[in-house]
């Protein structure tokens, strides 16, 4: 087919398969080979931690995504003591739209116009939904557009998978131009899900990420590292807060009136 699959646009791998009508260069044949050379020495115990840095430094264009999920793994990172997020901060094709500085962060939202919030909600698996809401600035005060509100059905991402299932409904939404494109969107999770979102819209459009983990009440994509609530402008937290509060509810409320019916 001619479309980057699901497991391309999150990174999982870098796609050739997705290309019926072109075959690796030589060069990413290349790319690929070294991927895979660095992986299986950081795994065999080859590679300390700060030899392993500078070949990310050296190699943060080479499509290193792979790699960034093998030390995301909580073992690995323990192990060798890399932190996950030291690991985004030099593989630039992660491209999470960090800001410099939360002035920069504060600057930015002040203009921003649109928001929207995404969600996913299952048991066990079983009739997962996403849903989405719309948020619009009015006189300063961010308000519901609830006619903008959206629910799907997951259809291809695998059961209680909320990555993928994220990166799905974001594909989806994404392929409807019609729909008013929104300055900022907030996802509910964590890095993972926020890496799963930014991996699908950097393709189509350059819009600000985040994504907001309840339990801990932590913000990522403000900066390299997550920020608590109280450490961005109460503007923010409050969106973030109302937004999340409401999707939640909204895919809840979907996935209880589909499973009720089955």
């Amino acid at each position: 087919h001619f479309r980057f699959c699901l497991n391309s646009q999150i990174g999982n791998c870098p796609g050739f398969c997705c290309r019926l009508d072109a075959k690796p260069s030589s060069q990413e044949s290349v790319k690929y080979r070294k991927n895979i050379i660095t992986i299986k020495n950081f795994l065999l115990g080859k590679r300390t931690a700060g030899k392993l840095q500078k070949e990310l430094e050296q190699l943060a264009n080479d499509k290193l995504m792979a790699f960034e999920n093998v030390v995301s793994h909580k073992g690995l990172a323990k192990s060798y003591e890399v932190r996950p997020r030291k690991i985004c901060k030099v593989i630039d094709d992660l491209n999470i739209y960090y800001l410099n500085d939360r002035q920069d962060s504060r600057y930015l939202f002040e203009k921003f116009e649109r928001a929207e919030a995404y969600d996913i909600s299952h048991l066990s698996g079983r009739e997962a939904v996403g849903a989405m809401t719309a948020w619009v600035k009015k006189n300063g005060v961010w308000e519901a557009d609830k006619k903008s509100w959206r629910k799907f059905k997951i259809r291809t991402a695998p059961k209680s998978d909320d990555p993928r299932a994220i990166a799905e409904v974001i594909n989806r939404r994404f392929n409807h131009p019609e729909w008013p494109f929104p300055d900022l969107v907030i996802i509910d999770g964590g890095l993972t899900q926020l890496r799963a979102a930014v991996q699908v819209i950097k393709r189509i459009k350059t819009i600000k990420v985040i994504s907001f983990a309840k339990p801990n009440k932590l913000i990522y994509g403000l900066s390299l590292e997550p920020l608590k609530l109280k450490e961005v402008s109460s503007d923010l937290a409050k969106l973030i807060q109302k937004a999340i509060y409401f999707t939640h509810n909204f895919a809840i409320r979907y996935h209880r009136r589909l499973r009720n019916h089955f």
